[in-house]
């Protein structure tokens, strides 16, 4: 039997099954639909965790009688941590000039009033990666350089937004797997389900394929090309509504950027619709073709 003959035999088994065929690439289209939010929730959240953890840094206020040794140690320490990208240390003397820069039109209040400068020296780390920053924290608030800080340091208000969305984006990332999971299990019974009920309403046109010696290419053909049709639907049906989603609920697409891999992880989603329905008409048709022996 040639390849169009196999594909119209495809066509023709879906066509008379054609509510069955229907919920099928429904049901795949939607789980996948679901998938694909869950997904597209998570690469935002880590677009804007990325874009924040630039923003964050770490600023330790050191007391005025700090030994200057154990600070440049400090320092030292700092930069051999591979997410320190650098350290700043700002005298008190440049903490307060910086402030009189930032002001040029007022008048120095504590010149004026012989009070003596009570900015403290600082040092500002900034990092690559905030969430990392507690190895940074840790290290300041060892006994050995906690009495050189004014306070023990504590996470700023970004820090802990950036907490946050570290957990978010766990959290969706374990959601995600869940449901990878429960698309493939579920993807693969269905159409596997939906091919044995085709397999048995042809059974007598089946047996007479037997009996004449038909191969079992040509006996599966028309059916692995079913399957292709249940995923390959399942996952443009998918594609689409995740197209209406966004462009409904207008979310933020900076973090998809549309280079090549994202084009890539299409085309691999793809793939994989297309090989769930070939390995489910396999395993339907080895029944068959089993049982038949």
């Amino acid at each position: 039997m040639k390849f169009k003959q196999i594909f119209l035999f495809g066509l023709t088994n879906m066509w008379r099954n054609k509510f069955l065929s229907l919920s099928t690439i429904l049901i795949i289209g939607l789980i996948l639909f679901v998938l694909n939010v869950i997904l597209s929730i998570h690469l935002i959240a880590r677009a804007g965790l990325s874009d924040l953890q630039k923003k964050v840094d770490i600023i330790l206020y050191l007391r005025d009688d700090s030994d200057q040794f154990k600070i440049s140690q400090f320092i030292a320490e700092l930069e051999d941590i591979p997410t320190v990208e650098e350290v700043i240390f700002t005298s008190k003397e440049e903490a307060l000039s910086s402030l009189l820069n930032r002001y040029p039109l007022a008048v120095n209040p504590f010149q004026k009033y012989n009070i003596e400068n009570p900015l403290p020296s600082h040092i500002n780390i900034i990092t690559t990666a905030a969430d990392k920053h507690e190895i940074i924290l840790a290290l300041a608030d060892s006994s050995i350089y906690s009495s050189l800080f004014l306070t023990s340091p504590e996470t700023s208000e970004n820090q802990k937004i950036v907490a946050k969305l570290l957990q978010f984006t766990t959290s969706t990332t374990r959601v995600l797997i869940t449901t990878l999971v429960i698309f493939i299990v579920t993807s693969l019974l269905i159409i596997s389900n939906a091919i044995t009920l085709s397999i048995y309403h042809k059974r007598e046109e089946l047996n007479i394929m037997k009996l004449v010696g038909a191969s079992p290419y040509t006996i599966r053909g028309p059916f692995l090309i079913e399957g292709v049709i249940y995923g390959l639907t399942g996952f443009i049906l998918s594609t689409i509504l995740l197209g209406s989603f966004l462009s409904f609920t207008e979310l933020d697409l900076i973090s998809f950027r549309w280079d090549t891999n994202i084009y890539k992880f299409i085309l691999l989603e793809g793939i994989v619709c297309v090989g769930l329905g070939v390995v489910s008409s396999m395993i339907s048709t080895e029944k068959y073709l089993l049982q038949k022996k």
